[in-house]
């Protein structure tokens, strides 16, 4: 019982590192890609 409860724990640990990490990727192409469309309005004008 404690074993199972422990390994779920880790489990979704890990999960939660997973979904930080999405979360940060995300959120740098966010960035970078209105950085791009920030850029190339400028050489427009």
């Amino acid at each position: 019982m404690g074993d199972d409860f422990d390994a779920r724990q880790k489990a979704t640990a890990h999960y939660g590192d997973y979904i930080v990490v999405l979360l940060s990727v995300c959120l740098l192409w966010f960035l970078s890609l209105r950085g791009s469309l920030l850029f190339i309005k400028d050489l427009s004008l």
